[in-house]
């Protein structure tokens, strides 16, 4: 069975994925097993840029990155799953004494998504961070 999936990352500002852009984003497929597997998105930082984590700090937090699919792969995901980061999460200072969580120079990102087991296709979604 030949399995095709594909993740763009959309609605980014023009030329985000040139050389010159500030943030690059690459987004792939890693296939669990025959009904989950992960959208994993490397993230990819320039100069003194930080990218928010995608974990809120309180329940209203607005500064996070989030990553959502559109109304085709929406049902792929479960209210259970979270997303999982792997880079250096560090802590960036606010005017209010409170700190934020950022990344500085890059970050992967593993959202699990649940597939029917002869699922072919593609998903699309967006990334929006501040």
């Amino acid at each position: 069975m030949k399995f095709l999936l594909s993740f763009f990352a959309i609605l980014f500002a023009v030329g985000a994925f040139s050389q010159q852009a500030p943030f690059q984003f690459n987004a792939s497929f890693e296939r669990s097993s025959d009904t989950t597997g992960f959208i994993v998105i490397k993230a990819a930082m320039k100069d003194s840029l930080r990218l928010f984590s995608t974990k809120k700090r309180v329940q209203d937090d607005p500064f996070v990155t989030t990553i959502s699919l559109d109304s085709s792969g929406n049902n792929l995901l479960l209210v259970s799953d979270t997303t999982t980061e792997l880079g250096t999460l560090q802590m960036a200072p606010d005017a209010n004494g409170s700190n934020y969580h950022v990344f500085a120079d890059s970050v992967v990102f593993k959202l699990p998504v649940h597939l029917p087991k002869n699922f072919a296709g593609n998903i699309s979604g967006s990334i929006t961070w501040l």
